[in-house]
């Protein structure tokens, strides 16, 4: 399908770039069929990093240019670049009768912005990790596409919906939120993304009953895995990252125990945590089975130094609370 007829990327006067209408689009209309630029099956920063090292050259540039932004909330930012460009712009997509998520990246469909009352309807079809859109409704020539962040929220309300649309940092403005717009089963909008869904599914059973080659390159086409997915390899290497944060925080208990302690930041804690993430990086280079740069290997280990301060914290603070509350029950006793 040539993804260039229908629509174009450009700037957009309220979202930075978005996807806009090269020209007039009837309702129903395919106007993208787009494989993952980058896609992975593990929840894991790491594997995301392995795979983007494995893209080659312009697909790294491509992957880059999309917007990204820092969810780490530490200050300066402990998040590296292709982590923010994939908070900021993949897909989590399972098939109904798996449990397994595919994270997702694309070149034009990440572009997307987001309306509650979207003109672009999505789908995927995950035997040949293929994204479709088609149009909603009638589009003008010139206007902005939007998809929906939060798929059918059909029956809530304006404010759930802007609590859903946060965890993207959105504080949504469409017309449908301006407006307090509640939808349900019989929205127009909704029920012509339902019918474009049942006539997907219906093409793509059709598409496997014919036994038809659909031209789709997969992450596995994009580039050859060496012997281990990165998916395992990333599991691998959070499992002796778990081993190191276990232990410390089993530490930080044993010392939160002491009178004389009074604080989750003492010289022997703050040791023990950096001994945890410099072992956890030395670890990491020495498994780096996907050639990982330093820099890459080292942010991510800061990020997950600094999330474990604020795991020392929380413990910390539990125990000296609940030792309180305990004398406190004791001496009421008295």
């Amino acid at each position: 399908m040539d993804n260039d007829k229908w629509i174009e990327v450009r700037t957009s006067s309220t979202h930075g770039s978005g996807v806009f209408a090269r020209r007039s689009i009837p309702q129903g209309t395919y106007i993208l069929r787009e494989t993952p630029l980058l896609i992975t099956a593990s929840k894991r920063a790491l594997s995301r990093e392995a795979e983007f090292v494995l893209l080659n050259a312009s697909n790294k540039e491509a992957f880059l240019s999309l917007f990204g932004s820092c969810r780490c909330e530490y200050d300066p930012c402990v998040c590296s670049p292709v982590m923010k460009v994939s908070w900021s712009n993949q897909f989590s997509l399972r098939p109904d009768d798996s449990n397994i998520i595919k994270y997702c990246t694309y070149t034009i469909a990440s572009r997307f912005n987001h309306s509650c009352e979207p003109n672009v309807w999505y789908d995927f079809d995950f035997e040949r990790n293929t994204m479709h859109m088609a149009a909603v409704r009638d589009i003008e020539e010139g206007e902005e596409l939007f998809i929906t962040y939060i798929g059918h929220k059909d029956t809530e309300s304006t404010a759930v919906r802007r609590t859903e649309l946060q965890k993207w940092g959105i504080d949504c403005m469409c017309t449908a939120c301006v407006a307090g717009i509640q939808f349900n089963d019989d929205t127009e909008w909704i029920k012509s993304c339902d019918f474009l869904g049942k006539r997907l599914r219906d093409e793509l059973a059709d598409a496997r009953k014919d036994e038809e080659k659909v031209d789709s390159t997969t992450s596995d086409q994009l580039h050859p895995h060496p012997e281990e997915s990165t998916e395992v390899w990333a599991d691998r290497m959070w499992n002796d990252w778990e081993m190191r944060m276990n232990g410390f925080l089993e530490l930080v208990k044993k010392e939160a125990m002491k009178a004389s302690v009074v604080s989750h930041q003492t010289e022997k804690l703050e040791n023990e945590r950096a001994q945890a993430v410099v072992l956890h990086a030395g670890h990491i280079a020495a498994n780096n089975n996907f050639n990982l740069p330093k820099k890459t290997i080292l942010t991510h280990c800061l990020r997950l130094g600094d999330c474990l301060k604020d795991q020392a914290k929380t413990a910390f603070e539990k125990i000296k609370s609940d030792r309180m509350a305990t004398n406190d029950t004791e001496t009421s006793a008295v």
